[in-house]
């Protein structure tokens, strides 16, 4: 039996979800339960995010009081992404070239801090804030679902 699309990212992110977790976070699944669903539509709601639920993969709320105002939504399509002060945006899987760790070191070279920065097809690049999950874990993802959108694409086209 062939996997949907929806399955098919599925596989990719099950293989990060535990790993890229970070504490104080919570995982909701479309159709687990009636509360999950609800946090996620919540979240879509409130955004209006202009995804179906069949499109949602999982929902990563980052909020202490679970109000579904911050987090992560991860589509089939990118992922929609809604950090503290920060206006909401969308990485898409389809516009992004490939993910990576950045270094930020200060004067004496000694390692301060890493970022995800997330590098477009267009040769423009965003820092990622990612202080809720765990960063290689992040990237890795990333760059499994950029692939596996290439594949998709190019067996739609093949009309596979």
């Amino acid at each position: 039996m062939e996997l949907t699309k929806r399955e098919r990212y599925f596989k990719v992110f099950e293989k990060y979800m535990d790993a890229m977790k970070g504490r104080s976070v919570k995982w909701f699944v479309p159709g687990a339960s009636k509360y999950h669903d609800g946090r996620i539509a919540k979240f879509m709601n409130y955004f209006a995010v202009p995804f179906e639920m069949d499109d949602v993969i999982m929902f990563l709320d980052t909020t202490v009081f679970r109000t579904a105002k911050e987090g992560f939504l991860f589509t089939t399509q990118g992922i929609v992404v809604k950090e503290v002060m920060e206006k909401l945006y969308f990485l898409d899987f389809s516009k992004i070239d490939y993910a990576d760790l950045e270094e930020f070191k200060d004067e004496d070279t000694s390692l301060v801090t890493t970022k995800i920065r997330i590098n477009f097809k267009d040769g423009t690049s965003r820092h990622v804030l990612d202080y809720d999950v765990k960063k290689f874990f992040f990237v890795e993802y990333i760059n499994e679902a950029v692939a596996l959108t290439a594949k998709i694409k190019k067996e739609e086209e093949r009309g596979l």
